[in-house]
């Protein structure tokens, strides 16, 4: 390590002031309006089970850290991926080969739905592709 480009190098941190501090807490809390739910794994896992049982290609898909959603593979080639984006309710956007084609739009009252609305939902969904 002699001559490394690296010996000669010093590692500089940021030193926080008093005048970056955030400011200090008022003491008060603020609700959001808005919901961010999204589906847990096991929920996720459960589901796809619900609509193999019923002959429907569904998976788990891993959409990035503690996000995961149900992607239901179609017949024509393309995929719907089912509550992917965290919002309150039932929703899918339908892609092939990485091209959104198709969107199914929330499902009215479905942010209350039982794992059976759930499935039931999910299986007779028209996805629109042909």
């Amino acid at each position: 390590m002699k001559n490394s480009p690296n010996a000669s190098r010093s590692i500089s941190t940021f030193n926080w002031s008093a005048t970056s501090a955030a400011p200090p807490f008022s003491g008060q809390f603020h609700e959001i309006a808005c919901q961010n739910v999204r589906v847990q794994k096991p929920e996720a896992e459960e589901v796809v089970q619900a609509l193999r049982a019923r002959h429907v290609f569904a998976h788990v898909q891993h959409l990035g850290v503690n996000r995961v959603g149900i992607r239901v593979v179609l017949p024509t080639g393309a995929e719907a991926i089912w509550d992917g984006d965290g919002a309150a309710g039932l929703e899918a956007q339908v892609m092939r080969d990485g091209v959104l084609v198709g969107f199914v739009p929330v499902i009215a009252g479905s942010a209350d739905f039982t794992l059976e609305q759930t499935v039931d939902a999910i299986a007779a969904a028209d996805y629109g592709t042909s």
